[in-house]
């Protein structure tokens, strides 16, 4: 339900129309199937509904295996509404990997559309992709140990949406790994893969740079979904532990 209410809002505010009965039942339909991700990112409705699945690397956690190979993905907050990166790593058999890379910025309806036919064009991720040979991969991995990957984060933490942090899931030899740095922490400040990532990055669209959160994003951010009627927007939070993605709000 919160999923399709912080739906409901961001179509409200992008100016479109209260949706309809049709649009009712077809939101019914994926909230029947659990929100879960399904590989389906690429299709503006469920980067909405699928998110909170989508950062906690839950298809990633249901694959890991002995004989799965490895398997990364990166996530970069750039303040929710104003910028999402994805970056995902996937092994190949001969020790490389494919790198994808997504960037989501603020609706685009005011570029080109690329293609006329397509009503969700400004919704969508601008995509790159390249293969890092089995040396790149290896540095990838090894810059991943540096930035600690595999080091527990310790305590729980409540993210707000309007916040500047990278959250990473994988799964390698069997075993699944989820972290979590934020903006303005030591840890945040040691972290050595946003580099690398980005220069593989061919998207073209520069990282929005962090920044302090607004104070008034603090106290909208003590309940799990709050509009901010100054801006139009809401806020969100997801709270992570050690364990993964443990929720929507402080409180949970």
């Amino acid at each position: 339900m919160n999923a399709v209410r912080l739906l409901l809002g961001t179509l409200r505010r992008r100016g479109t129309a209260r949706p309809r009965a049709g649009m009712g039942v077809a939101l019914a339909v994926v909230l029947l199937a659990g929100c879960t991700y399904r590989g389906t990112i690429d299709q503006p409705i469920t980067i909405k509904l699928t998110w909170y699945s989508y950062l906690a690397g839950e298809d990633i956690r249901q694959t890991c295996v002995d004989s799965a190979l490895p398997r990364y993905r990166l996530i970069y907050n750039g303040h929710y509404d104003e910028q999402i990166r994805s970056y995902e790593v996937v092994a190949k058999d001969d020790d490389g990997a494919h790198f994808t890379a997504r960037v989501l910025g603020p609706m685009r309806a005011f570029a080109v559309i690329r293609d006329p036919l397509d009503l969700q064009d400004p919704w969508r991720w601008t995509i790159s992709e390249a293969r890092l040979g089995p040396e790149g991969f290896a540095a990838f991995v090894s810059v991943l140990e540096d930035s600690g990957l595999w080091r527990p984060f310790g305590a729980t933490m409540n993210l707000l949406s309007t916040e500047f942090y990278w959250v990473a899931s994988g799964c390698r030899d069997g075993q699944f790994v989820f972290n979590a740095w934020r903006f303005g922490t030591p840890r945040y400040d040691a972290l050595a893969f946003p580099e690398l990532l980005l220069g593989y990055d061919e998207t073209g669209i520069a990282l929005n740079r962090p920044r302090p959160v607004d104070p008034a994003d603090r106290m909208f951010g003590t309940r799990p979904l709050a509009r901010r009627s100054d801006i139009d927007s809401y806020v969100f939070v997801v709270r992570v532990g050690a364990g993964g993605l443990a929720g929507m709000g402080p409180r949970l």
